[in-house]
């Protein structure tokens, strides 16, 4: 598939989210903010609340994560912009306002994380593990260095600390 044609479907997908947004809230009118392909890293979608949401481009991209991308990020990203004109500040964020904007617009609870395999989508991310917990983590090569200079530098949900499963010397 060409990526103009992989753009086309993304966009298809965000006109979709957002008509799902104004037929569960008919009394509010929205503001519909553009979408943008840009960025790189493990951040799969981005809300700019007023301005903008961005999607991926690479993971977009990719095959391995494009369904996601399509199927949630997007509708996830819609749903941050919907709370944000609804609640104001208070739907900023990951909160209940958010939770129940999705909801009642895609009839689903969206995860706040994605789940896609970095490791499958680019060999530029290192993996680690928190001490604390044992959640794994996968660190783009700028947050591995930045780790290696200063280890309370990112920590894990849990405050617990991140250590390289990695070869050590890496």
């Amino acid at each position: 598939m060409r990526p103009k044609q992989i753009q086309d479907l993304a966009r298809a997908a965000y006109a979709q989210a957002w008509t799902d947004v104004q037929r569960a809230f008919p009394s509010h009118e929205f503001n519909i903010t553009p979408m943008e392909f840009e960025g790189r890293g493990a951040t799969a979608g981005r809300c700019t609340y007023g301005k903008r949401i961005t999607i991926n481009r690479g993971l977009l991209m990719s095959e391995g994560s494009r369904e996601h991308l399509i199927d949630d990020t997007i509708p996830h990203e819609v749903g941050h912009e919907a709370a944000y004109q609804l609640y104001g500040r208070a739907g900023m964020g990951h909160g209940h306002h958010w939770l129940e904007t999705c909801h009642g617009a895609f009839g689903r609870y969206l995860n706040q994380y994605h789940s896609i395999d970095m490791a499958a989508n680019s060999e530029h991310y290192h993996a680690y593990e928190c001490a604390a917990c044992n959640r794994k983590h996968e660190l783009s090569t700028v947050k591995h260095n930045r780790l290696r200079e200063d280890p309370i530098q990112y920590l894990c949900k849990c405050h617990g600390k991140l250590v390289c499963t990695e070869n050590p010397n890496d």
